[in-house]
Formats: C-alpha cells, structure tokens, sequence
C-alpha cells in the first residue's frame, strides 16, 4: 500500500513494489497521512508489538491503491467498517471480513463504500496466522 519509486514490469503491467517500511515512512501515530500515488487514501499508525507492523487506512469511496505486491512482507486486512474488493480476484469484503495477502501476491484494493481497514505486515507468516481470527 505504501509506494516507493522502485516499479517492475510483470506480464507487461508495472507494479509498484511495496512493504511496511514504505508506508511507515509516509505516516505517522498523530494524524491522518494522504499515501504517495494513492488519491482519496490516507492513512495513521497504530502502535503494535514488535513482531508487526499495523496501520489504519481509511479510503474514500472508490478510491483504490494501484496494482501492488510486498516483495517481503505478508499482509492482513481486517475491515473495520465499509466495503473493499481486491480487482485482482474481484473478491469483496464488508465490515469484520479479513484478507490475507501472501508475499509477492499482487493485489489491488478498491473501496465500494467510504472504508476503514486495519493492515498488519511482518516478515513471518506465523504472526499473521495468530491474527487472522
């Protein structure tokens, strides 16, 4: 969810490469942060243990992040409230739905309604697996 400027070409489509670190750097605990290449998302950090990485990431209605993968992190969204769908499987997830986004697994997230969602990253798959409930 978080850009950086390192893009690569997959089955000629560019993909932004993401990770945690990426998103830290644009966020803050205080205040609500507009994310980098991603209109109508913002998003705050929420304090966590050590072993992961947690933000709140609230969309506009319609907004989307882009075609994207974490190159080293797995991913956990928990929505909170709204609607999202993930373009690349055209899954949807409502209020109390979560998602889990394995590493290097593209995806492309959508907001169907105005949505708050929690996202956890970390490195070890084990930690999110205790999470998904």
């Amino acid at each position: 969810m978080g850009y950086n400027l390192n893009q690569k070409m997959v089955d000629d489509i560019e993909v932004a490469v993401t990770s945690s670190f990426d998103l830290e750097s644009q966020t803050n605990y205080n205040s609500w942060s507009v994310l980098f290449g991603c209109d109508g998302i913002s998003c705050k950090l929420i304090r966590t243990p050590m072993e992961y990485t947690g933000f709140l990431v609230r969309y506009s209605q319609g907004s989307e992040t882009g075609l994207h993968y974490n190159d080293c992190e797995y991913e956990l969204l928990k929505v909170k409230d709204g609607e999202i769908v993930n373009l690349e499987t055209n899954k949807h997830y409502k209020t109390g739905d979560t998602l889990f986004i394995d590493k290097n697994k593209r995806h492309n997230i959508k907001a169907v309604t105005e949505s708050y969602v929690f996202c956890i990253m970390t490195r070890h798959k084990s930690v999110l697996d205790k999470l998904k409930n």
